[in-house]
Formats: structure tokens, sequence, C-alpha cells
């Protein structure tokens, strides 16, 4: 008999260049951690003029990762690892 799980955000790393970037990293993160989904989250970025776009291949298992960019600054890439939580 298996475990209903479900899946879950468990972390989120952010490779980002030392200089101060034009948009809210911390926000972001939150956003993420309070169930916002990664295509939700890319669909408000864009609509605000911050490129966002996934990493190709990036939904391996655990893991999915997109990038960020806002006017002609460098790009930001957000990882989100998943794990499935048992269903109480």
């Amino acid at each position: 008999m298996s475990i209903p799980t479900h899946r879950q955000l468990i972390a989120v790393a952010i490779r980002s260049p030392e200089e101060a970037l034009p948009f809210p990293l911390d926000q972001i993160k939150q956003s993420l951690l309070d169930g916002v989904t990664v295509e939700a989250l890319m669909s408000t970025l864009n609509q605000k003029g911050i490129r966002a776009w996934r990493e190709s291949e990036s939904d391996q298992g655990d893991v999915t990762a997109f990038w960020i960019q806002g006017g002609g600054e460098q790009a930001v890439l957000i990882s989100c690892q998943y794990g499935d939580i048992p269903i109480h």
C-alpha cells in the first residue's frame, strides 16, 4: 500500500551577480515559498517588464530552474527543489 503524497517546494537557490539588481530577489523567493507556482511568477514578472523564462531542460526530477532579467542587467538563475511530502 502506497502512502499518498503531494509535491512541495523544499528549497530555493538564487545564483545572481554581486551588483544590485532592479528587482527584489527576496520577494521573488518568498513568493515561491508561499506557494506561487513558477509559471505564475514568470507570467507576473513578464507583465511587469522583467524577462522570465525556463532553463532549457530544467524539469529534471525534483528541480525546476528559470532565469529572470531586468533591462540590460545580468540574468539571475533561480532553482527550485521539490520533494514528495506525505499527505496526512
